[in-house]
């Protein structure tokens, strides 16, 4: 008998039908960390389907991005300029005959402004064109809700050289009907791109997992555009633990969840509407604040950050009805699988709710003690160090290349239903990496040039033809994945 039998008399039977109940291996990838003898200077869209073929290739049948929404020119994946709109920095030229600009191997660090080369040639390529097609006009009616907004944000974030919309003049000039088709076509054309891309995966039998952000930046279309969603006087945070003595101030916005509840949840919906166009699960990030969530003072002095802050709901009574009626309204107004980031101090009623509504928490190795069915094992993730490094850090030394394959064998062995794992967690059993220090995502609390810039240590087609592939297949499929 399946042991993982009981997902199926949960809320989320439906989704877990739709995805099919087995175990799966899959890989975390930054879409900035890759890149092909096609891409122009950073990892794009199309550049995805090569990602696809070596999940293929090696067995993978996951395949996890970190946020691709518009994060404007701040390329801080978890703080976009909106929630709905995806980044054009991701948009592929090669459909545009452009020639392609190389990465250099050398080069481990993205440079970001490289976007702006891009959006030069892309309004060049629109202004050449009447876009008169009648698929434009059609994304424009359906998507009506949040494309308007997010074009006339854009246009002004720009008309006033980046500044937060709190800091814009009281009466500005509105129309600018060109710039605002700009910025819808720009939408349209990676809409169609990523729709590609998972018509791409559906057809190789591959499952994307898209990171959706919900608490957003103070500066951002969403929280312009709907005021009444969002606590404009308090930043989300997290209080003081062991690994932050004075907690966080995040600089987002919380969720007033009781307007958007008597909205009938529209925002969400729209949100998650809009995002089954590309994906087949999605990642909800930090879980718990769906529960109760940290409030710090905007005007609190930054150095004391986390300090001084609060949970809501104030009685601790109410939180896991809160956060059962809100998952429960994800689980009810998507077709896609919510996977949940559950990592932090985390209450009691969490962990409960999560396996009542059969839903999968994440399982970091080393904090596990053990692997629920209903959980995500993985060595590291984007905010961590990676696992090698990790290992230094306990046993004064590297692991060996046999003991990285040890671990990565021991994960996906684990009882977990999922076990997702960075692609760099992987690419480490090749002979010549070593120096693991490098190979960061993000550190948390700092400000740094290497922070969402890291680039795998070669490229896609070189991926393909990876002396390591055949050894991933095997630990993947002896593991049952």
């Amino acid at each position: 008998m399946n042991k993982y039998q009981f997902l199926l008399s949960t809320p989320a039977k439906s989704r877990w039908q739709r995805i099919s109940l087995r175990k799966r291996a899959g890989i975390i990838v930054p879409l900035f960390s890759v890149y092909s003898k096609k891409s122009f200077g950073i990892g794009d869209i199309l550049d995805l389907k090569k990602v696809i073929d070596w999940c293929n290739l090696c067995g993978f049948s996951i395949l996890q991005l970190l946020p691709l929404n518009d994060t404007g020119f701040n390329f801080f994946p978890f703080s976009p300029q909106s929630s709905f709109a995806l980044d054009p920095i991701y948009l592929s030229l090669r459909k545009f005959k452009v020639k392609a600009k190389g990465v250099s191997k050398n080069n481990l660090y993205v440079d970001y402004k490289i976007k702006w080369e891009k959006l030069k040639i892309l309004r060049e390529i629109f202004l050449k064109e009447k876009w008169t097609n009648p698929k434009f006009k059609n994304f424009q009616k359906e998507n009506s809700y949040w494309l308007k907004d997010y074009c006339l944000y854009r246009v002004l974030k720009q008309k006033f050289q980046e500044k937060s919309w709190e800091n814009w003049p009281q009466s500005f000039q509105k129309n600018n009907q060109l710039k605002i088709e700009f910025q819808a076509w720009l939408q349209w054309q990676i809409f169609e791109q990523v729709k590609e891309v998972k018509n791409y995966a559906q057809k190789h039998k591959i499952l994307l997992v898209g990171d959706l952000p919900w608490l957003l930046s103070f500066d951002s279309a969403d929280v312009w555009s709907h005021k009444e969603f969002f606590d404009l006087e308090h930043s989300a945070g997290a209080p003081a633990d062991a690994f932050s003595k004075k907690g966080q101030k995040w600089g987002a916005a919380p969720i007033n969840w009781q307007k958007i509840f008597d909205d009938d949840f529209l925002y969400f919906k729209e949100k998650l509407r809009y995002a089954e166009n590309f994906y087949d699960l999605f990642r909800i990030d930090h879980v718990l604040g769906t529960f109760r969530i940290w409030k710090v003072r905007r005007k609190e002095p930054e150095e004391n950050k986390g300090l001084n802050g609060f949970f809501e709901p104030l009685d601790e009574n109410l939180w896991e009805e809160q956060g059962r009626k809100t998952l429960k309204a994800f689980i009810k107004n998507t077709k896609m699988f919510p996977l949940v980031e559950d990592l932090g101090t985390v209450p009691d009623c969490c962990p409960k709710v999560l396996k009542e509504l059969g839903l999968l928490g994440m399982k970091i190795q080393r904090w596990a003690r053990q692997y629920p069915l209903n959980s995500v094992a993985t060595l590291s993730t984007h905010d961590t160090s990676n696992w090698p490094v990790y290992f230094k850090k306990e046993f004064n030394r590297y692991p060996t290349k046999v003991e990285i394959e040890k671990k990565l064998k021991e994960m996906n062995k684990a009882d977990s239903i999922f076990s997702i794992n960075l692609i760099f967690e992987w690419l480490f059993l090749d002979e010549k990496i070593k120096n693991y220090e490098i190979y960061r995502i993000n550190t948390p609390g700092t400000v740094s040039e290497k922070n969402w810039r890291i680039r795998l240590p070669f490229s896609l087609e070189h991926l393909m033809n990876w002396h390591k592939n055949k050894e991933i297949k095997k630990i993947i499929k002896r593991a049952n994945r």
